[in-house]
């Protein structure tokens, strides 16, 4: 666009369209809350459900809402798009992706490709792949964020058991959550992000609305839908949608000394417990450690999103 053409409107709230993930582990009530969601967001249009967990959305057709399904037989992150144009060219109101997990840890997801691009290389350099699947996975999430619908996703997320020490000094086991199966950070493109736990309670973790910041939600339902749509109507943003482009991707500042020493703490501690339950070895840590440029916040993330994209596709 030239320059002359170039200008600033005026932003408008019916002009947003609502972009929430749902993350937590199976049985958390991910795809019920979504559709509840959803049918609030419709207000009385259609809805659509792309399924990649073999129907089971179907169980709560006509119980919670009213919505068309389509099936996707494998999970290349193309079929995501074409299924989200479709969505958009036939007039439905409100998209559910369910899940969107799959698009990155299941059949022909970007893990699988990443494998074929690694086994098709001279070199056979496994992060070097990452320079032809990347962008592909990079069009999804625009397509997502661009899509002029509302849009809501699930993503599956694990649960761990690790071992703490409790007053008494013995140690004994306590769940925690793990990061969804995807992309790390690819919750923080969208507008909400519920995190559901196995007790179906949902905790806000991001959100552009400020009325909803933090809040937790015991088995979230038509209310917290209401508030949702209550926000879309009336309150501000606290911040501009953004679509997706890496060039809105700001340098991340230079982190403390002991931001740094914690960090090691952090991917030591968590290393050291992996290696003792057998997860991974000692080579596939350096390797870790090396490719993330001997950084050890980035290694600990690399790490925790590769033991559960491994939990993942074990299943």
């Amino acid at each position: 666009m030239p320059r002359a053409q170039m200008q600033f409107t005026e932003a408008k709230k019916t002009d947003v369209k609502l972009k929430a993930a749902i993350t937590g582990p199976a049985g958390a009530g991910k795809t019920y809350t979504a559709l509840v969601l959803a049918e609030r967001l419709a207000q009385g249009g259609k809805i659509a459900l792309i399924d990649t967990e073999r129907g089971s959305a179907s169980l709560y057709a006509g119980d919670v809402c009213k919505f068309d399904s389509m099936t996707l037989e494998d999970f290349h992150p193309n079929l995501y798009i074409q299924a989200i144009k479709i969505a958009v060219e036939a007039g439905y109101a409100v998209l559910v992706i369910d899940s969107l997990s799959h698009a990155w840890s299941g059949k022909k997801g970007a893990l699988e490709l990443q494998s074929e691009a690694t086994l098709r290389s001279a070199s056979q350099n496994s992060y070097l792949a990452w320079r032809e699947v990347t962008p592909i996975h990079n069009r999804l999430i625009d397509a997502i964020l661009q899509a002029d619908i509302h849009i809501i996703v699930t993503m599956r997320s694990k649960m761990e058991h690790v071992l703490e020490e409790n007053a008494q000094g013995k140690q004994v086991p306590r769940k925690v959550g793990m990061a969804p199966v995807q992309r790390n950070d690819t919750e923080y493109e969208f507008s909400i992000v519920l995190d559901m736990s196995v007790d179906h309670v949902g905790v806000v973790t991001k959100t552009r609305f400020a009325m909803l910041d933090g809040m937790v939600v015991k088995k979230p339902g038509k209310e917290f839908a209401d508030m949702i749509t209550e926000c879309l109507a009336g309150e501000k943003l606290t911040q501009p949608e953004v679509k997706y482009s890496t060039a809105n991707v700001e340098a991340a500042p230079e982190p403390t000394e002991q931001a740094v020493i914690d960090a090691k703490e952090a991917f030591k501690d968590r290393s050291l417990y992996l290696l003792e339950k057998g997860t991974i070895t000692r080579d596939q840590l350096n390797q870790i450690f090396v490719q993330e440029g001997n950084d050890p916040a980035k290694a600990l993330d690399r790490l925790n999103t590769e033991v559960a994209n491994a939990a993942a596709i074990s299943e």
